[in-house]
């Protein structure tokens, strides 16, 4: 089980369920957490349940959509609290959250961010809590299994750009990988959004959408389109058909931050309540003197963590200017700056790489101020450590 899904999920469930142990029992009890909640009437049948549980075909789109809904993410707690959690063994429920963390570190699909979160999630919360929750990711992760015969050949970034498309041509809406009973037939070709030199001279004067202008991710420049379409589209493709697929792969891109948007609900607010709570911070010995001097990140995190550095790109340029007004409003910004330049400097000294000082100082804010260790507050933490990195020199020029 390589990949984390909902029948990854189910098959976990199944080995700590009592009264709902087999496999149809154990999908509609998961299932009807969110079919109960559907204004129409959902048949979870045992062909699609089963069908599920072979990876055949992924989770319907109707239940899918329904998990982007505030409401009904708290709904599922309950019902996982008051139905799932009194159905499983006691005695197996440690190893039930055991083998969920294992399975997420086993899927190089799943970001490591996800991961961390959801091991703070299974130490610091519930276990009805953390299985919603994590029931939640596997429902909106990829559930039908391409064979391996099937991406022979096929690059991961590929893979990754056809599950984008939902496996279908943007445009004329064809089955880009289809399945056969011998060779996969393959129709899918990878294209640049921006066309080539030439052609986009012969448009003129235009406007270059932002995420095409700024993004370094090459992925993110390209979509997956069919084989008739893309020749199309790279030898005729007009101002008009270049706007209308940028606007196609920004649809998708949205669709697959969804998830991780719902994860920062009420993040800016825990912010504020981490930065409130440093107000109380008590000066501190022999306070370092402070260096403002503004570095590119790239000065400050070594090559060896590309990973970070994107992570610390993306937070900063995100909530730098949130943290920094906040932190305007703190008479004893400097005794918080120097002190936790100092513990950086105590973290760094003990030759560990970037990523754990990074983690190790978000957990040592969070002690400091007796907030609790969860993942949004961690999340927070994290967030105020990159405003440091980039103004006030967690991290010296490398």
């Amino acid at each position: 089980m390589n990949n984390f899904n909902f029948s990854t999920f189910l098959q976990i469930m199944q080995d700590g369920l009592v009264e709902n142990s087999t496999q149809e029992a154990a999908g509609r009890l998961l299932l009807e957490s969110i079919t109960i909640n559907l204004d129409s009437d959902f048949d979870v049948s045992k062909d699609m349940i089963s069908n599920l549980a072979k990876q055949k075909v992924d989770v319907p789109k109707k239940i899918k959509n329904a998990t982007a809904s505030k409401d009904l993410i708290s709904n599922i707690n309950l019902y996982f609290e008051d139905v799932v959690i009194p159905d499983i063994n006691s005695i197996l429920i440690d190893d039930i959250i055991h083998k969920m963390i294992g399975s997420l570190k086993n899927d190089i699909s799943v970001p490591e961010g996800v991961r961390k979160k959801y091991e703070i999630l299974s130490t610091e919360n519930e276990p009805s809590y953390f299985l919603a929750q994590v029931f939640v990711y596997a429902i909106n992760k990829q559930n039908k299994l391409i064979p391996q015969k099937q991406i022979s050949g096929i690059t991961p970034e590929q893979v990754r750009l056809l599950q984008e498309v939902k496996n279908r041509c943007p445009l004329c809406r064809d089955i880009l990988l289809k399945e056969t009973k011998k060779t996969p037939l393959s129709r899918f070709i990878i294209v640049k959004i921006m066309p080539s030199k030439t052609k986009v001279m012969s448009w003129g004067d235009f406007d270059i959408p932002e995420f095409l202008s700024k993004n370094e991710n090459p992925s993110q420049k390209q979509i997956a389109l069919c084989d008739g379409c893309a020749p199309i589209y790279n030898e005729d493709a007009n101002y008009e058909d270049f706007l209308h697929l940028c606007k196609l792969k920004e649809h998708y891109m949205n669709q697959s931050f969804i998830q991780i948007s719902l994860d920062e609900m009420g993040l800016e607010e825990s912010i504020v309540n981490v930065i409130n709570e440093l107000l109380n911070i008590d000066c501190v010995e022999n306070i370092q003197e402070l260096s403002f001097d503004v570095l590119k990140l790239e000065q400050k995190i070594l090559k060896t963590n590309p990973v970070l550095l994107d992570d610390i790109r993306r937070d900063v340029s995100k909530y730098f200017n949130f943290v920094e007004l906040n932190f305007s409003k703190l008479r004893n910004f400097k005794v918080i700056a120097a002190e936790i330049k100092a513990t950086s400097l105590k973290l760094e000294a003990n030759d560990i790489n970037q990523a754990e000082v990074v983690d190790q100082l978000s957990y040592w804010i969070l002690d400091k101020v007796n907030l609790p260790n969860d993942a949004k507050h961690f999340r927070a933490s994290q967030i105020i450590v990159a405003f440091f990195i980039q103004n006030c020199e967690v991290f010296s020029k490398q």
